[in-house]
């Protein structure tokens, strides 16, 4: 049987040729760990800023329309498709932005938009429209024609909705 002589220690480590013990050298266990996290929170943070900033453009979000100002239309009288009459005034309510309510909008689209509305109107029957899903669908092709003329606002559509102010059918 072979005695290999081993080196005393205690509880602060090993102890040296000159008889004192020397202390343990400490691993740097967890010091790194707080740096690391606050490393990748501030990365992706940037990240997350960049996309928003750079990458993803208006058409990805979805549209925060602000109203507007308020334009009414001059009251029309016309022929509807099977020959009753037609008074009506409507009221077409723009994305903030986009006209004012002193201005209004331009001449020129104010008469394409009196256009439409003959043309729109002229084309439903008083049968279809004495009904509230008539009047919905007359004011949804309204709407849709009022758009082309107007044209995009700053955040989607330049005209956000069609009133009608006055309808009195004959």
């Amino acid at each position: 049987m072979t005695y290999t002589e081993m080196a005393p220690t205690d509880k602060l480590g090993p102890i040296g040729a000159n008889g004192t013990s020397t202390p343990r050298e400490k691993k740097k266990k967890g010091r790194s760990r707080p740096k690391l996290l606050a490393l990748v929170v501030v990365v992706l943070a940037v990240a997350a800023f960049a996309a928003d900033k750079f990458v993803l453009t208006r058409h990805h979000r979805p549209a925060h329309a602000v109203p507007g100002a308020l334009v009414r239309l001059p009251e029309t009288t016309l022929n509807l498709s099977d020959g009753h009459l037609l008074q009506v005034a409507l009221a077409v309510q723009l994305q903030q932005g986009v006209g004012s309510a002193k201005a209004g909008l331009p001449a020129g689209k104010v008469a394409q938009m009196e256009d439409d509305e003959i043309t729109v109107l002229s084309s439903f029957s008083e049968a279809t429209l004495l009904s509230g899903a008539g009047k919905d669908k007359a004011r949804l092709a309204l709407l849709e024609a009022f758009r082309t003329v107007v044209g995009p606002g700053p955040a989607g559509p330049g005209v956000l909705a069609v009133y009608f102010t006055d309808f009195v059918m004959q």
